[in-house]
């Protein structure tokens, strides 16, 4: 059993849900965002942890994992912004967390995926099960920031499937969007 799970982005709405979902089941819950979060409710002294670190910045989330058996990886940015903002959040905040983790010796992580994983859809199309897009430039380059990490489960807040054989665009194959037997996937050029 783990004994003390971090959860970064405690802040967020997920975050602060999966807070209080979570409180109790571990030994010790470490809640983490670069924001300020409420303190530990007075009962919940010892059994929870609150840190207020920035992911973009690598001594801080080594001190932030440090003695964690397991993460929730909720932290970074979930909406459009500037490319610095998603830049330092989403990307080098990944990667930290991830290498971080490697370096500490966590043994699982479970990373929470955005409806970005594929883009380029108006909000008034609907993607139906023959449709497949390319991922968003930002999404595939946090993808390829993944590749040496401890186990772990994404999940993902909006599920992609595609239909096997279906036709991908050309703009999508130049962006690196491959549909592969009934789920999107992603691949990057170097």
């Amino acid at each position: 059993m783990m004994h003390r799970v971090l959860i970064t982005g405690a802040g967020g709405g997920i975050g602060r849900s999966l807070r209080e979902t979570l409180r109790g089941v571990y030994p010790v819950l470490r809640v983490s965002d670069r924001v300020p979060l409420a303190p530990a409710r007075p009962e919940d002294q010892g059994r929870e942890e609150v840190d207020k670190t920035d992911i973009a910045d690598m001594a801080a989330v080594e001190q932030m994992v440090a003695g964690v058996d397991g993460i929730v990886h909720l932290g970074g940015i979930s909406g459009e912004n500037s490319w610095e903002k998603i830049l330092e959040g989403n990307i080098v905040g990944l990667y930290n967390v991830f290498e971080a983790a490697r370096r500490a010796g966590v043994k699982r992580i479970v990373m929470a995926t955005s409806n970005h994983a594929v883009g380029f859809y108006p909000r008034s199309q609907r993607s139906t099960t023959g449709s497949c897009r390319a991922p968003t430039a930002a999404t595939a380059s946090r993808r390829r920031s993944r590749k040496r990490s401890p186990a772990f489960t994404p999940t993902s807040t909006a599920s992609v499937f595609c239909a096997p054989g279906s036709a991908i665009s050309r703009q999508s194959r130049s962006t690196a969007g491959v549909c592969r037997s009934g789920s999107a996937r992603a691949t990057t050029r170097s």
